[in-house]
């Protein structure tokens, strides 16, 4: 599922923008709301292929999120697919998530748990287990920030 160079010239040679450059809301250093240009294939594979991962990601979200580059790519010849390609990059973020944070969610909600039903001297019951047991994407989201320290300044994006 890797990004060929067969694959990248395919898309060059079907997306033929003789109508005029590709212009997208870009966030760029200075100027969150700016409109970048895209006048080139090889412009705008540069972007995509620059947002790539560390390949220190499970294969499964590597692949999740190659899938999302090459919507990104042919969002060149048909810009309706930028969505899609979005949705996708979200669904590789969850996942990445998950591998990552929810045992130790469900472990630290699971103490919480204990530590509350010990004080009121009873036992759990099966909602509050459910519950403890039931992470959201948000929640994921919140402990990568909270517990795991990985703030804005840390993430050198826009």
């Amino acid at each position: 599922m890797a990004l060929t160079t067969e694959f990248l010239d395919a898309v060059a040679k079907a997306g033929d923008r003789s109508s005029g450059p590709l212009i997208i809301p870009c966030p760029m250093p200075g100027n969150l709301g700016a409109f970048v240009p895209f006048s080139t294939f090889a412009e705008w594979r540069r972007l995509v292929l620059d947002l790539g991962l560390r390949r220190t990601v499970p294969d499964i979200v590597a692949m999740k999120f190659e899938r999302s580059q090459k919507l990104h790519l042919l969002a060149w010849i048909d810009y309706d697919l930028v969505m899609a390609a979005e949705l996708v990059a979200m669904t590789a973020l969850e996942l990445a998530l998950k591998d990552r944070y929810l045992g130790k969610e469900r472990v630290r909600r699971g103490k919480m748990l204990a530590e509350k039903v010990r004080k009121e001297n009873r036992e759990a019951t099966k909602r509050e287990t459910r519950a403890a047991n039931s992470v959201s994407f948000t929640e994921l989201l919140d402990y990568m920030v909270r517990y795991d320290g990985l703030t804005d300044d840390k993430v050198p994006m826009n």
